[in-house]
């Protein structure tokens, strides 16, 4: 009878514990709260929840759960072109269609990184941040930064020479967290938190030195004010 009151009371300041996290979150939403919260939820082999709704049947299995959380996020991933406007569409795809005819034409070698422009990127990455996939955060560069830069400045250089985007920047680790006040076994009742690689956002910083905002032609969207490279709902 003890022990059953004594695991009552630890559930209850546990949940406490959860709804005051929660709730600085909702008041002052910054990273390190974020990252917070995916800490804990990896630190906790327990699911939110004993079974999940996914196509109408209840799953308990954690495999199960795990495939059915995969497969939602996949397909929100996944434009639906008939969310788009379609003249808006078909302009995008038109410019698209013009800069990379451009580009196979360019024959000009691109500029190379430098070691400098590639430390200066390493410094502006954020700190006491969740590991990547690879089990790297920006610690490990910071601490290393004079024997990492010079592979990272090969691996950039190569990145632009055959434009071509490694595909180990392309994923993440995407950690589910459930909304507030949500029914938890409803899969569109979470929203996901993704933790991209570090040597990716190095690359990013790196690159931001070599655009020349000034020479920023009509189609390009990307880092221009006011504009935005992202579809229209």
């Amino acid at each position: 009878m003890k022990k059953k009151k004594l695991k009552s009371k630890l559930r209850a300041e546990q949940a406490l514990d959860r709804q005051k996290l929660y709730q600085q979150i909702i008041d002052n939403p910054n990273t390190q709260l974020f990252y917070r919260l995916i800490n804990r939820g990896r630190n906790n082999n327990r699911t939110t929840t004993n079974c999940l709704k996914i196509n109408g049947e209840y799953m308990f299995l954690p495999e199960e759960q795990r495939k059915g959380f995969a497969q939602y996020y996949e397909d929100l991933s996944i434009p639906k072109e008939e969310q788009y406007d379609c003249n808006y569409l078909n302009l995008c795809k038109i410019r698209q269609s013009c800069i990379q005819e451009a580009i196979q034409e360019c024959t000009d070698i691109p500029e190379l990184f430098t070691e400098s422009e590639i430390e200066k990127a390493i410094d502006c990455l954020n700190t006491k941040k969740s590991p990547d996939e690879y089990e790297l955060t920006a610690e490990h560069l910071k601490n290393a930064k004079e024997i990492v830069t010079p592979a990272l400045k090969s691996i950039f250089y190569n990145i632009l020479l055959y434009r071509k985007v490694p595909t180990s920047f392309t994923s993440g680790i995407l950690t589910p967290v459930l909304t507030k006040d949500k029914d938890s076994t409803e899969l569109g009742n979470y929203r996901g938190i993704t933790v991209t690689p570090v040597t990716g956002k190095t690359f990013e910083y790196s690159f931001l030195t070599k655009l020349n905002l000034e020479s920023k032609t009509n189609l390009q969207f990307g880092f221009t004010k006011g504009l935005s490279p992202k579809w229209p709902v």
